[in-house]
């Protein structure tokens, strides 16, 4: 045993503690619980001012939504009124046209008929071509029609922007 190496002992210096008294803790522990209750404080006060704005934006989202399902019925109410005003004329130019088939097919039944004097035969085919006219006419105030209806323009050039 004498062999072994016994290491130094130095002195070291142990950091003092600092002593309390019992007013000083007691003194601490109110003075935490005082900060504590006012952070708290301040803590449900924001709280308080977030669900405020909270409401507010609610408020105000609910309000955009409303006037926008408001003003979306409004168009979709005059869209269909336009529609239905186009729906109209479509079917009364289709009468029409059924009228002058109708026409058109009895004057070609006339050409064919032998009871018909020849000099009423010979107008039939200028009577034809007019009742033909009155179809392109009625044609091209369709085309115009459903053009109107889709918010086409004839006039534009379409490609390449030109």
């Amino acid at each position: 045993m004498k062999n072994l190496i016994m290491p130094a002992l130095t002195k070291t210096n142990l950091p003092a503690q600092a002593t309390y008294g019992t007013m000083d803790i007691v003194g601490k522990t109110f003075g935490r619980y005082f900060d504590n209750k006012r952070d708290i404080a301040l803590v449900k006060h924001e709280t308080a001012k977030v669900v405020e704005q909270g409401k507010v934006l609610r408020a105000n989202i609910d309000a955009e939504l409303c006037k926008s399902l408001d003003s979306n019925q409004k168009n979709f109410d005059i869209e269909i009124a336009r529609l239905k005003c186009v729906c109209d004329e479509l079917c009364s130019g289709h009468a029409s046209r059924e009228k002058v088939y109708i026409h058109i097919d009895k004057l070609t039944s006339m050409l064919s008929d032998p009871h018909v004097v020849q000099e009423v035969k010979m107008l039939l085919p200028a009577l034809i071509a007019s009742a033909y006219g009155q179809l392109s006419d009625a044609n091209r105030s369709q085309i115009q029609t459903l053009n109107h209806m889709n918010g086409f323009d004839p006039e534009t050039k379409l490609l390449g922007g030109k």
